[in-house]
């Protein structure tokens, strides 16, 4: 019995051991300062299949899934677009050419999802581990400070209803829609120098019957965007 309480001991200083120290704010702040150059990986939806929106039949249930797919791919489209005008912006930092990293990606023979575990996928509202030397490897080839890694969670629109909160009584929550995602900032050496997860609530646009559902997905995301510029800065300043 002492024997399987002394392995068990020894086991789980291994594993101590062999995570990575847990930065200071002090060297995380350092860490930070020492990114001129970075480059952003185009991100991505990490919504697995289970997730995917279904119909009353299978002919629905395609058709609800395409439409759902393309307007992601048309998000991605926005988001790559938008960190990378943000992060010049609030931190002037040299930006990659979008150009660059898909070049490079295509060599290494690489899709932003495979930097993950689990291709990416976002399972039980957790998101899955980076491969943190890969990502050190990537900005080795793109000549910069860092990457940055980001992968979303698929965006929902939540319609008005009642709700109860405990010493408050009941109240009504009116129509939003919600964004989430995680990024990540690695450096050259594979060090997760800033990591964040961050969901922001939008108010859903309605006109008469017309509802806004693209538009205010947008809005959210380039919200989400914002939040993270804001814990980046805080986290240097």
């Amino acid at each position: 019995m002492r024997s399987l309480w002394v392995t068990a001991v020894f086991g789980l200083m291994g594993l101590l051991a062999a995570s990575p120290p847990r930065q200071t704010a002090a060297q995380q702040q350092a860490a930070l300062a020492a990114i001129h150059s970075i480059a952003v990986i185009p991100p991505f939806f990490g919504v697995p299949a289970s997730a995917l929106p279904r119909g009353k039949s299978p002919a629905q249930t395609t058709a609800l899934q395409a439409a759902y797919l393309h307007t992601l791919k048309k998000l991605q489209e926005v988001a790559v677009v938008r960190l990378s005008q943000r992060i010049a912006s609030r931190l002037s930092l040299k930006i990659a050419p979008g150009k660059t990293v898909n070049q490079i990606l295509q060599s290494e023979h690489l899709t932003a999802r495979e930097l993950f575990d689990q291709h990416g996928a976002i399972t039980g509202g957790r998101y899955p581990k980076l491969n943190l030397k890969a990502c050190g490897h990537l900005c080795e080839r793109l000549h910069v400070d860092a990457v940055l890694v980001t992968d979303l969670d698929g965006p929902q629109r939540i319609g008005g209803h009642y709700v109860f909160v405990p010493l408050q009584g009941s109240g009504y929550e009116p129509s939003h829609v919600v964004s989430s995602g995680e990024f990540n900032v690695v450096n050259q050496n594979g060090e997760l120098v800033l990591t964040s997860s961050e969901t922001v609530q939008h108010p859903a646009t309605r006109i008469g019957a017309q509802q806004f559902i693209l538009a205010d997905w947008l809005e959210a995301q380039n919200l989400l965007i914002e939040n993270f510029m804001d814990y980046w800065n805080l986290k240097l300043n």
